[in-house]
């Protein structure tokens, strides 16, 4: 697969070859920062499996690998975050608004590729799943410092976030290798508890991680007041009242956010945080074995397994 991938970079570079040189060099930048490519792996792996279309299967990997990279950026302009995996953000080094307009053009490159394919349909899934992502950004902006957040609100939360790309990654290489319509949406399951699963372990290490391990600052999601899991749980727990007040009253001095995250951590958020994340995985893998022998499965199995080793 680690040729594959670097196919997929090749055509993200590729398609800014005639751009301005920013882009070139910020796309260049970011293409080769160290991340993981998760979602262009998934549908590689999901387009193998139907077996067809695998000379365009490239050009539908980078295509969601550009969506993702854009949202990332536009994430990093909202929250002001300083570090992504643990370098100066994108604005940081060129600007908020040349960020922005980098975003804007990994967007429209996502589309023309996506178009190159030929397909209304893989299009129209990736129109909708931008769109759930953007719908998931404004809920979690109206949700800040609510402490009456529900874990109903942030599984929705966490959906739009993250594993509604996860799915689609899965769903649209599926779709393009022409795989049965009931391989598609087996597909599109193990895609949402991966994703649902990768989230929540996201939001456990933002307690229970390191700086360097994460490439963030730790407690970063609670000082900017998006409640997760492990915050969730604990103030439906026996130590809620005692963080209840210490998060009444934003923004945040740093020693009230030191008690807050040392108190989350003598709680059972945590364990249930990690039970959720269990859960999850367990069901991808569920999903995972009824899939025909081969490389697809094997290798959909280590990944499933590698992403909770990531925290537990």
């Amino acid at each position: 697969m680690a040729g594959e991938l670097d196919n997929v970079r090749s055509i993200i570079l590729d398609s800014a070859a005639e751009s301005a040189a920013l882009i070139r060099e910020s796309l260049g930048e970011m293409i080769n920062a160290g991340g993981k490519l998760l979602r262009p792996a998934l549908v590689l792996l999901a387009g193998w499996y139907g077996g067809k279309n695998q000379e365009t299967l490239g050009a539908l990997a980078a295509s969601v690998e550009m969506l993702h990279m854009a949202t990332l950026v536009h994430d990093d302009v909202l929250d002001d975050a300083p570090t992504r995996r643990g370098k100066p953000a994108l604005h940081v080094t060129v600007g908020a608004k040349a960020a922005i307009l980098i975003g804007d053009y990994l967007f429209a490159r996502c589309f023309t590729l996506l178009d190159s394919l030929k397909n209304r349909e893989i299009g129209l899934h990736a129109a909708r799943a931008v769109e759930r992502i953007c719908d998931g950004e404004i809920r979690q902006d109206t949700e800040r410092y609510s402490l009456d957040v529900s874990m109903r609100s942030y599984l929705r939360r966490i959906f739009a976030k993250t594993a509604v790309l996860i799915t689609a990654s899965m769903e649209l290489g599926a779709e393009h290798g022409e795989a049965w319509p009931e391989d598609v949406q087996r597909f599109r399951r193990i895609g949402y508890n991966l994703g649902m699963g990768f989230q929540v372990i996201d939001d456990l290490l933002d307690f229970t991680g390191t700086e360097n391990r994460t490439g963030k600052p730790l407690g970063r999601d609670l000082t900017a007041g998006i409640f997760t899991a492990p915050v969730i749980y604990t103030l439906a727990g026996p130590r809620g009242r005692d963080l209840r007040e210490l998060l009444a009253s934003p923004p945040y001095k740093r020693r009230d956010r030191d008690a807050a995250v040392s108190l989350i951590l003598k709680g059972d958020g945590i364990e249930q945080s990690r039970r959720l994340a269990k859960s999850y995985t367990r069901r991808a893998l569920k999903e995972i074995e009824t899939l025909e022998k081969g490389e697809t499965r094997s290798i959909l199995a280590a990944l499933a397994n590698s992403l909770l080793v990531r925290e537990i």
